[in-house]
C-alpha cells in the first residue's frame, strides 16, 4: 500500500475508477452492502463537490469478487481515493447503507478538533456520508513493538514517551477514544516514529477520559509484549498498577511518573 500514488500510472493499471455511476465498482462501494442504491447519484454529487476524482480498487479487504478496499466496519467501509486536480491520495470513509449510525458528522467534528494536534490523520472534509482524511502509512502498535522490542529498544522507548504524552493530551482536552484498551487497529506508528490514532467514531466527550490508563494498561499489563517492556523499564507490573489506579485522582502526577520511568530507561540505553 505504501507505493500507491494517485497519478496517471494508476489510471493505466486499472486501479483508479472515475466516479461513473454505471461502473460496478463505484456503485458497489458507494452503495455497500447493496450493489446499487437510490442514493448513488446524490453521493457522487457530494464527492465531486469536495474534489474527489475517483476510488481505487486496492486493499486487503475483499468485499465482493475482485472489489478491494482498505477496511470494513459495522458503520462504514474505507476506500483509498484520489482528490483534486493533482490526484492527491486520501482515505475516504463511506457510511454503509445498513449502518445504525445516521451520520458520520460527529466523528468528522471530533477529527476536525484534533487535526491540529498531528496525532490524527489530517481531515480534508466531512459530511453525513463521508469523511476524507490524510492517507497515513505505518505499522500497527503491536507490530511496531514486535519489530523494535529487541532490535531497536531506543526507538521503542522514544515512541512510548510519545504515546503516553499523546494519550494524556486527549485526556486533558476531554475526548475519550474509548477503544484504546484494544489499540490493535486504532494506533499506527509512522516511519518517523510517531503515533497516529484512528477510528474516532465511538469517541465520547467526558470530564475524566481514560485514554492514558487504557493504553498504559495494554502496554504494561495485557500485551503479549508487556513482560519484555517491563524488563526494559526495569520494573515490576505490581509497581505500575497502583499508579494507573491513582491516575483518575491525580492525572498530572501519575503521567509525570510514567514519563520519568520511560525516559529514564531511554537515557540508560543511550
Amino acid at each position: 500500500m505504501d507505493n500507491i500514488i494517485c497519478e496517471e500510472e494508476a489510471l493505466l493499471d486499472g486501479l483508479l475508477h472515475r466516479l461513473d455511476p454505471t461502473d460496478p465498482f463505484i456503485s458497489r462501494t458507494i452503495c455497500f452492502p447493496l450493489e446499487k442504491c437510490d442514493e448513488l447519484e446524490e453521493r457522487i454529487k457530494t464527492m465531486r463537490f469536495y474534489g474527489v476524482k475517483g476510488l481505487l480498487n486496492y486493499g486487503r479487504v475483499v468485499i465482493d469478487k475482485d472489489i478491494r478496499v482498505i477496511g470494513k466496519g459495522y458503520s462504514s467501509i474505507v476506500v483509498l481515493s484520489c482528490m483534486d486536480d493533482n490526484y492527491k491520495p486520501i482515505v475516504l470513509k463511506i457510511r454503509r447503507l445498513d449502518s445504525r449510525r445516521k451520520s458520520l458528522e460527529y466523528e468528522g467534528i471530533i477529527l476536525d478538533y484534533l487535526t491540529p494536534s498531528n496525532y490524527t490523520p489530517a481531515l480534508y472534509f466531512w459530511s453525513k456520508d463521508f469523511i476524507a482524511m490524510e492517507y497515513v502509512t505505518g505499522l500497527s502498535l503491536e507490530k511496531y513493538i514486535e519489530q523494535t522490542i529487541t532490535s531497536n529498544k531506543a526507538s521503542l522507548l522514544r515512541m512510548l514517551v510519545r504515546i503516553i504524552s499523546s494519550s494524556y493530551f486527549f485526556d486533558l482536552i476531554g475526548i475519550d477514544h474509548t477503544e484504546l484498551n484494544r489499540p490493535y487497529g486504532h494506533v499506527l506508528v509512522t516511519r518517523k516514529n510517531y503515533p497516529v490514532y484512528l477510528d474516532w467514531e465511538s469517541a465520547k466527550i467526558r470530564r475524566k477520559p481514560h485514554n492514558l490508563t487504557m493504553i498504559a494498561s495494554y502496554l504494561f499489563i495485557r500485551s503479549r509484549h508487556s513482560e519484555k517492556i517491563l524488563e526494559l523499564l526495569n520494573i515490576e507490573k505490581e509497581t505500575i498498577i497502583p499508579h494507573l489506579r491513582m491516575y483518575k485522582y491525580n492525572p498530572t502526577k501519575e503521567y509525570l511518573w510514567l514519563i520519568k520511568l520511560v525516559w529514564g530507561a531511554y537515557q540508560r540505553l543511550v
